[in-house]
């Protein structure tokens, strides 16, 4: 049966031969300062310290993952651990290059694409006209359309019209730059549209010459050239 000592034991200085410390599987839960015992699960001598239980030495050493916990909770420039030294990589060897990543892999990737889609294509262009299949619908889906509309207008019928009169003179040049001696002019009366005959002089290819009976009146008649 063990003996409880109830006040300090001097021992005068003398060696103490074969002291067993107390065994325990773990740290007591209400410990008080200086208590000493023998962790038996980690083979350690632990004494505590007023705040925690400290290993005093011997035992088994510490494992990697022991050394890794440790580490993992001192933190701050001030723990002065240098962390090129606990890799063995220097920060340069994190500097951002190229990299294989799947569209799903990157958290923002289709929210980015899209708006620089909106931005630099669509530009707020209608909803039925925002995709280039909608733009090549509505050209016809033509490759050609540019060239094909100026040929197209090249051969429509142009026109000319200047409205002549002026209560004295029975001649009027009209010039109409229409380039052409195959010019059709018509003259019509300008208050009821009914068609008026006259004499037409072809100057050239860009002018005729109309001539009346009697001088018409202010702008009395409209001159037509299609060509």
């Amino acid at each position: 049966m063990a003996m409880k000592v109830a006040d300090q034991l001097n021992l005068l200085g003398n060696p103490v031969l074969q002291l067993n410390i107390e065994q325990l599987a773990a740290d007591p839960g209400t410990p008080t300062l200086s208590r000493i015992y023998f962790n038996t699960t980690d083979s350690e001598l632990r004494v505590y310290n007023g705040t925690a239980w400290v290993t005093l030495g011997g035992g088994s050493a510490m494992s990697a993952n022991d050394i890794l916990a440790a580490l993992l909770n001192v933190d701050g420039s001030g723990s002065n651990l240098d962390a090129d030294l606990l890799d063995g990589l220097q920060a340069s060897a994190f500097a951002l290059a190229a990299h294989n990543h799947t569209s799903s892999e990157i958290t923002d990737f289709n929210a980015a694409v899209n708006a620089l889609i909106n931005t630099a294509i669509v530009d707020g262009a209608p909803g039925a006209l925002d995709t280039l299949n909608e733009l090549a619908a509505a050209l016809g889906d033509d490759a050609n359309f540019a060239a094909n509309v100026s040929a197209d207008i090249a051969t429509r019928t142009r026109a000319f019209s200047q409205q002549v009169g002026d209560g004295s003179a029975t001649s009027f040049a009209v010039t109409h730059n229409l380039n052409t001696t195959r010019a059709i002019v018509q003259v019509y009366e300008v208050a009821t549209g009914e068609v008026v005959l006259c004499q037409v002089v072809r100057n050239n290819a860009n002018q005729h010459t109309v001539t009346f009976a009697s001088a018409p009146s202010n702008n009395e008649f409209e001159v037509v050239v299609i060509g």
